[in-house]
């Protein structure tokens, strides 16, 4: 997934909008999928948002529910709940298969 938004970065640059917290969720479900432990400093580095845009998507997404910190470090393992993998699936289940139409008529 960062190598994905370094890419998507080097070709649009600041050209598009970058959603933070959608991009924390999906940063925290890859880190999930291939086991890694993935902490704030780590979500710094990987997504083009300042660190005080970050700490509030953070604050908001613990707030809802969505991510977890694993411990009262500012800098621990941030990791999703359950309610936000469920909803982060069902959000993918519902991409169109390729080669089937965006636009409905």
């Amino acid at each position: 997934m960062c190598k994905f938004l370094r890419a998507r970065d080097s070709v649009f640059g600041n050209l598009i909008y970058s959603d933070p917290s959608w991009e924390i969720l999906l940063l925290l479900h890859a880190a999930r999928t291939e086991g890694v432990q993935v902490g704030s400093p780590e979500l710094g580095r990987a997504l083009p948002a300042s660190a005080e845009a970050l700490k509030r998507c953070l604050a908001l997404l613990e707030k809802n529910g969505l991510v977890r910190r694993m411990g009262d470090d500012p800098e621990a393992t941030l990791v999703l709940s359950d309610n936000a993998l469920a909803m982060i699936e069902q959000s993918f289940a519902r991409i169109p298969p390729r080669g089937s139409r965006v636009w409905e008529k």
